[in-house]
């Protein structure tokens, strides 16, 4: 999985010059999917950092990727502000990363507790029985 340079390159890109936490990223290196579920995968971490730069104000964050028994994991952990769920709806963050780990069998799970930061785990190769496959659709232009 070549995620380390990537992450490190979307995070330096969401700060730019201003403060930015410190960022830890650990991918275990016997974790290898294909490409479509390694570009999915990415992208899922890129919705989650996107809610850390624009709500969080954290000074630490953390990136993980590790298989788990048949299963690989996603981490995604800051040490910021936080927020009550039953207090805040669901954005258009988690909805990416929901739609994003349909395609994929994978289940998002997002915790948090105000002043503690915020936890997104998501576990590929574990979906929610309630929720079926995205369907993907081909979009073209009438003009061919």
């Amino acid at each position: 999985l070549r995620l380390e340079a990537p992450l490190r390159a979307y995070v330096d890109s969401l700060y730019g010059d201003g403060c930015r936490p410190s960022l830890s990223i650990e991918v275990d290196e016997s974790v290898a999917p294909d490409w479509t579920t390694e570009m999915l995968a990415l992208r899922i971490i890129h919705a989650a950092l996107d809610n850390v730069h624009r709500h969080s104000r954290c000074r630490s964050l953390q990136v993980s990727v590790a298989p788990r028994g048949q299963t690989v994991v996603l981490e995604v952990v800051d040490d910021g502000v936080g927020f009550d769920r039953d207090a805040v709806e669901a954005g258009a963050g988690l909805e990416t990363m929901r739609t994003l780990a349909g395609y994929l069998d994978a289940s998002v799970d997002v915790t948090s507790t105000p002043g503690r930061g915020t936890r997104v785990l998501v576990v590929l190769g574990a979906p929610i029985p309630t929720r079926g496959r995205p369907d993907l659709r081909l979009v073209t232009s009438d003009a061919d």
